[in-house]
């Protein structure tokens, strides 16, 4: 997620306050760039957007039409199909104890349906949220690994307005860093003390190769002496099947106290740190003694003035969701140092990779423990600065990620677990949860005997299931409200009672779901059903063609390959010529357009009849450099977070193409080619469209024939001013336009008077 802002540009209130999902052509109006995070981001506004008389009105224009869609289809990538109406029953109440709601700061002050106390416990949009009801930070109650003598000081690009250095001395960071800890510290208190199996399974479960667990292993090693860490439980049942005694026997009903102990032991050397790396909000550093480190920019969002309480609420969770993180890697890392050496011992970090829980069919430490402790990936729906517009639990593990090292951990493809139809399910995390959490009567509650049970007493009030079969395309499904196990309507018997707070809360979201419908219901099923069956609704595509684009500004040819051969490969064209023809001409299908602009891409640059090497270059990447603080034991040192010099390669295969269409029937590639022979493969599909008499995009046919007549004009003039090495030489410009939206014009070749002939819409076209 990057918004890619350069100075000067003119931003949408939205796109102000939240920064742009993609920087795709279609988000922007004018000289205005939209967001990407709302679908009509001029009658809602980015801060009150739980205000029903605000709510979007839908498209005017077929131009908003494909903007409206392709927001939609961003917001179904980067926020889990979560409609945008949701935000706001979501995010318009906290609750800290039975004085009873508050607004989250979404709402208009004048209308409001309820309003902040005046007696303390104050709400404003500009500073925390203060009082007595918020839990108090109290260091002394940490943990040692946690306190403010393990964080050093950390020198990064960016800097605090009092000082150069990112430190827990500064008053702006320390005072919302200490809030997520001191989360962190009760949730992790709480495990403990509710002996929760999977902390039991971190600090004393046993780790051994995957091969040494005999008829517990689902399938053989994946790799090479693969480990694996198994629970007390899992252990037990085996050496009970085998009727041998079971060695995890002695750690089984150890105290609390004990756990304590043994998890400060471990983590003893532990320290942290400040990062402004990139893509994460927290990274363990192996390569240097297990470094951790947070992301600066949650915090400097919290210090900022422009961010709600419940925005507040839900950045502090996941501050403290990504301690608890970021902890587990880096005490399965001690464990694994303990008791396995490295294969290299000048790189003692490299110890083979995490362990698998159980037999898990992902190694990711950090999610394998959270998905057991909290019911799933806690994600926060963050956005470009960082501002959030909620969060949502995801399952774990993902069987939509490829195999091996993925973003989610070691995916082992083949693993039973992914056999048949899996469920995935979904479900929004509301404010009214994370400022519970919050509160000190959450805590302070004593019939809440055991405070982690129920993944920390939340209410999976509303999800989405989906069902999904692997390499199969599906779409999510509809969140809906739980009122099979929850008494949404009253007291019902069997049913769980809601918290307080959840029955306004789902009243609003009810209210909000027949607004949306009554207002999308007149025009929406076919205005999506038009989109959809475009060249527009190809996103992804799309998206590579964007980057092509700038790619080919600057001159990278790996980048613009590696485009070009995504888009060329929307069609097979190293099969026959008949398989080819069918690939073509398939009903509805926009593939023919994305392969032939691969290929007008492929005739716009370079051809390499060779494979090339270049751009080596030796490097330092930059990192952050820890400092010992004020409040660091007198013997740490500094450390300097580099992965040392680098020879960095970037290479391009050799061109490659297919005449899928010419006389060979065995269609091998083409030996010796011109950037000619690339513009006859375009002009071979254009003749077997007409020939078909093909119902086609008129805007996306001409300009298609339009950029083929440009690369077909210079590259001539080029091949003429430099006969010997046109070759090699790129076009000056990559001239592609976005064909405006318009499903409603359409060719169709007529033979007889050799033109194309725009022909009536198909069905179920919008009219606008």
């Amino acid at each position: 997620m990057s918004s890619g802002v350069e100075p000067g540009e003119v931003l949408s209130p939205w796109a102000l306050r939240f920064g742009i999902v993609e920087k795709d052509p279609p988000l922007k109006e004018d000289e205005i760039w939209h967001s990407g995070y709302i679908t009509d981001p001029v009658r809602t506004d980015p801060k009150f957007y739980a205000d029903s008389e605000v709510l979007d009105q839908g498209p005017h224009s077929l131009i908003e039409v494909n903007r409206y869609f392709h927001t939609a289809f961003l917001q179904s990538e980067h926020q889990a199909g979560i409609p945008q109406w949701t935000f706001g029953p979501l995010m318009q109440y906290i609750r800290f104890s039975d004085r009873g709601l508050l607004p989250g700061g979404h709402w208009r002050p004048e209308s409001s349906p309820v309003a902040a106390t005046e007696d303390g416990l104050v709400v404003d949009d500009s500073e925390s949220v203060i009082g007595t009801e918020l839990i108090e930070v109290n260091e002394d109650s940490w943990f040692s690994f946690l306190r403010r003598e393990r964080w050093y000081d950390t020198i990064l690009s960016n800097k605090v307005p009092s000082g150069a250095r990112w430190s827990v001395d500064q008053p702006r960071i320390w005072k919302h860093l200490s809030l997520s800890l001191e989360l962190f510290n009760r949730m992790l208190r709480a495990l403990i003390h509710d002996q929760h199996p999977v902390m039991h399974t971190v600090l004393f479960g046993t780790l051994m190769y995957w091969r040494e667990g005999g008829e517990m292993q689902p399938m053989p090693e994946p790799f090479p002496d693969a480990r694996v860490l198994l629970s007390y439980a899992l252990y037990k049942e085996w050496c009970d099947k085998k009727g041998s005694e079971c060695p995890a026997e002695g750690s089984a009903n150890l105290p609390s106290d004990v756990w304590e102990y043994v998890l400060e032991e471990w983590l003893r050397s532990l320290m942290w740190g400040f990062e402004d790396h990139p893509g994460a909000v927290g990274i363990t550093w192996h390569t240097h003694n297990n470094v951790v480190t947070m992301h600066t920019q949650p915090l400097e969002t919290l210090a900022s003035g422009d961010i709600t309480a419940a925005e507040r609420c839900h950045l502090q969770y996941t501050i403290a969701v990504t301690l608890f993180h970021e902890l587990m890697h880096a005490l399965m890392h001690f464990r694994v140092a303990n008791q396995y050496s490295p294969k290299d011992p000048a790189k003692p970090w490299q110890l083979g990779g995490e362990p698998f829980i159980d037999y898990d069919p992902v190694a990711e430490m950090g999610y394998a423990v959270e998905s057991r402790v909290l019911g799933g990936i806690p994600t926060s729906i963050a956005t470009d600065s960082y501002i959030p517009l909620g969060s949502y639990v995801r399952f774990w593990p993902d069987p939509t990620q490829e195999g091996g090292k993925t973003a989610l951990g070691y995916m082992l493809d083949d693993h039973p677990t992914f056999v048949g139809t899996q469920n995935l399910t979904m479900s929004p995390i509301s404010a009214l949860y994370t400022s519970k959490l919050l509160s000190r009567s959450f805590w302070d509650d004593e019939t809440i005997l055991r405070k982690s049970d129920n993944f920390f007493h939340r209410n999976r009030l509303i999800f989405s299931t989906t069902a999904y079969n692997r390499g199969s395309a599906t779409s999510i499904s509809k969140y809906a409200v739980d009122d099979t196990n929850f008494a949404i309507d009253g007291n019902e018997p069997g049913k769980k009672a809601l918290d307080p707070g959840e029955r306004e809360m789902i009243d609003s979201w009810r209210e909000w779901e027949n607004i949306w419908r009554t207002v999308h219901e007149p025009w929406y099923d076919q205005a999506f059903y038009s989109w959809w069956n475009s060249p527009w609704a190809v996103v992804p595509d799309l998206r590579t063609l964007y980057q092509f684009a700038r790619d080919f500004r600057a001159g990278d040819e790996p980048g613009c390959a590696m485009a070009c051969d995504t888009l060329v490969s929307s069609i097979d064209w190293t099969v026959d010529a008949d398989t080819y023809r069918r690939a073509l001409l398939l009903p509805g299908s926009s593939n023919w357009i994305t392969h032939s602009i691969g290929l007008l891409m492929m005739a716009s640059m370079p051809i390499r009849k060779e494979r090339i090497e270049y751009n080596v270059q030796i490097y330092t990447p930059k990192g952050p450099q820890f400092i010992p603080s004020s409040r660091n034991p007198k013997d740490i040192d500094a450390l300097y977070v580099t992965s040392g010099p680098k020879r960095v390669t970037t290479s391009c295969e050799p061109s490659q193409i297919y005449s899928p269409l010419g006389e060979d029937e065995a269609n091998q590639p083409i030996s010796d080619f011109e950037h000619s022979d690339i513009l006859l493969q375009v002009h071979k599909i254009i003749v077997a469209i007409t020939d078909a008499g093909s119902l086609v995009s008129a805007p996306w046919v001409q300009e298609i024939i339009r950029l083929f007549e440009d690369i077909r004009i210079q590259r001539e003039e080029m091949k003429k001013n430099d006969p010997k090495y046109h070759l090699r030489l790129w076009m000056p410009t990559w001239d592609f336009k976005l064909p405006d939206y318009d499903p409603t014009q359409n060719y169709q070749w007529d033979a007889e008077a050799g033109t194309f002939r725009l022909q009536s819409p198909p069905p179920n076209l919008i009219d606008i």
